[in-house]
């Protein structure tokens, strides 16, 4: 994450840029440490940050720590990180992820969780 704010002149840099451009310093980033390629998604509001290959690949709770511990060091601002599966992780503040936590281990489907986290319905 520091390292992604300094390609981008700082935290300031990074808000400043757009989110394809932080994602493209991320996946370089991630790269070079040879941790596999990056991707994101989008679901309405929702960053949804995709990881394939690398070392780490089957440790999702870790990367799902990496990806918010980078966002946030990137951006200066609190972050966080929740697996969804095959690879993806939701990026949002603590509160967003843990009410997203809440919802998947109650069994809802991401869809119908970012869904009513937005304030509509599937």
């Amino acid at each position: 994450g520091q390292n992604v704010a300094k390609r981008l002149g700082g935290t300031a840099g990074v808000r400043a840029a757009s989110t394809e451009d932080v994602v493209n310093a991320l996946a370089t980033e991630n790269a070079l440490a040879g941790l596999g390629e990056v991707s994101l998604e989008r679901w309405g509001r929702a960053m949804v940050i995709g990881l394939s290959g690398g070392p780490l690949a089957k440790q999702a709770e870790l990367l799902g720590g990496l990806i918010g511990g980078a966002i946030e060091a990137a951006t200066g601002s609190p972050a966080s990180g929740v697996s969804i599966g095959d690879g993806k992780y939701f990026v949002g503040s603590t509160r967003a992820c843990e009410r997203l936590r809440s919802y998947i281990t109650s069994g809802t489907s991401f869809g119908e969780a970012i869904a009513r986290m937005q304030g509509g319905a599937s």
